[in-house]
C-alpha cells in the first residue's frame, strides 16, 4: 500500500472523544476521505469489499471510522466490509468477567 491509500492520515487528534471524531472533526474531514475512498474504488478492476483497520480506544479510531463506515455502507451496499479492531489490553480486560480479567492482567503485565 502507498501513502495515498491511507484515508485519515494527518487528522487532528480527537482527544479520545467519540463525538469529536464523529461529528466535529469528522464532518470537517469527511469529504476529503470520501473522495479518497471513491478514488481507490474507481482504480479497481473488481471491488468486492473493504478491509478496515481501526482502534476502538479513542475518538479518531472509533468516532471518525464509524462516520466513514456509514458512508461506505450506504454508497457500496453490496460490498463486504471486514473490520479489524485494535483494542488496548487494559480497556479490553475491563469488558471481561472478574476471572478473565485476572488472567488478562497477568498475561499483559509484562507489556
Amino acid at each position: 500500500f502507498g501513502e495515498d491509500q491511507f484515508v485519515s492520515g494527518g487528522l487532528e487528534d480527537t482527544g479520545g472523544n467519540f463525538a469529536r471524531g464523529n461529528v466535529t472533526l469528522g464532518e470537517e474531514h469527511r469529504d476529503a476521505a470520501v473522495d479518497a475512498i471513491k478514488q481507490q474504488v474507481e482504480g479497481c478492476d473488481s471491488q468486492p469489499g473493504f478491509l478496515v483497520f481501526n482502534s476502538w480506544g479513542g475518538g479518531t479510531g472509533s468516532g471518525y471510522t464509524s462516520l466513514l463506515l456509514e458512508h461506505v455502507r450506504m454508497s457500496y451496499r453490496k460490498a463486504t466490509i471486514v473490520q479489524f479492531a485494535v483494542l488496548h489490553p487494559v480497556k479490553f480486560c475491563s469488558l471481561l468477567s472478574h476471572g478473565a480479567v485476572q488472567r488478562c492482567i497477568s498475561h499483559h503485565s509484562d507489556t
